[in-house]
């Protein structure tokens, strides 16, 4: 009965899993920034970094699992944002990344 129930929520989160790590990434970003502009200094320093960090890690997440699937990037920005120098590494598809050519000396 576990192994179906695994089998159910491993089956919905490749189903649906890069819309809704997307969705809830951006959600959590904004409400984050909203927060930070009208709730005061008291919520700036207890949790807006972290909530930031993590609506940030679901939107790469997100992303990066659109990528996996469909061979490519569901947005300009996440094209850009993985073509960063750490972040290329963990690009499931090529990026804009053009390697650097080398300085001949004469």
């Amino acid at each position: 009965m576990s192994i179906l129930i695994i089998g159910v929520v491993v089956l919905v989160a490749w189903k649906i899993g890069s819309f809704v790590a997307r969705f809830l990434g951006g959600l959590l970003i904004i409400l984050t920034i909203a927060g930070l502009i009208w709730g005061g200094p008291h919520f700036g320093e207890m949790n807006a970094p972290l909530a930031l960090a993590v609506g940030l890690g679901l939107w790469l997440f997100g992303h990066w699992l659109f990528a996996f699937k469909h061979k490519g990037w569901r947005s300009s920005l996440a094209l850009r944002v993985f073509s960063l120098p750490i972040l290329r590494l963990l690009a499931p598809v090529p990026t804009n990344h053009i390697p650097a050519q080398p300085a001949w000396v004469d």
